[in-house]
């Protein structure tokens, strides 16, 4: 029986598994505020801490981290029983934004926001944008997270990229060589959507094409595109 590798699952919109080994991460100027908040527990309201971010900007990655040094549970935000069974060890609830609305997801997560505060447990949650866009319809949990310590991930500038570039490619389970990686950081929007969408359209033309990713596919991923697209070369 013919049995698919993983990276051709991919080519049928499988994403990849990433990896959040702490020794993966990618330290940038973008990213080393919300560690820097992180690691300062001390320092949170209630201890409490709101880690944001774009989609895809490592916030899954930095909260695993977090939660392994600090021996935490995790659950996700949409989650209600997962919020439900919470113990008394640290916890990370991920995804906070996709509760925002649902009047019982939000009931849960008020409470274990209060819980937590009364029992002084370490919390850090995590979600898309600051709080106050969230949509939340309960004004006490809204008015508790906007009054969180807040660690935000921002844009990435030309110190992550590449680096983004080669960890999404490993998680791929295809090496790309540096001078490669460079080349398409210089063609890729300053975006984690950008990024990504890159990595996961040439990973695909290479299978396709069983070929090596070279400038050659890079130059006809981005001409597709358009020229709106393109990053001046430097």
């Amino acid at each position: 029986m013919l049995q698919m590798t993983d990276r051709q699952q991919m080519t049928f919109g499988l994403d990849p598994l990433p990896s959040h080994l702490e020794s993966d991460y990618i330290d940038a100027a973008c990213n080393r505020p919300a560690r820097s908040a992180l690691e300062r527990v001390g320092e949170w309201p209630q201890g409490r801490c709101v880690l944001t971010g774009p989609a895809g900007s490592g916030k899954t990655h930095l909260a695993r981290i977090w939660s392994d040094h600090n021996l935490a549970g995790v659950c996700r935000g949409r989650d209600s029983g997962g919020l439900q069974r919470t113990g008394a060890k640290p916890l990370v609830i991920e995804d906070v934004h996709e509760a925002a609305g649902a009047q019982r997801l939000e009931t849960a997560l008020f409470d274990v926001v209060n819980r937590s505060a009364a029992d002084g447990r370490l919390l850090l949650l995590t979600g898309r944008g600051r709080p106050a866009g969230w949509g939340l319809v309960l004004p006490d949990l809204a008015s508790r997270l906007i009054g969180s310590c807040m660690a935000e991930i921002g844009p990435p500038g030309d110190d992550l990229v590449a680096g983004l570039i080669l960890k999404q490619f490993s998680d791929r389970q295809v090496t790309l060589n540096a001078a490669t990686a460079r080349y398409l950081a210089r063609r890729c929007p300053r975006s984690y959507d950008a990024i990504h969408a890159a990595v996961a359209a040439l990973d695909a033309m290479s299978l396709a094409g069983r070929k090596q990713i070279g400038r050659t596919q890079i130059d006809a991923y981005f001409s597709g595109l358009g020229a709106g697209g393109l990053m001046a070369e430097s």
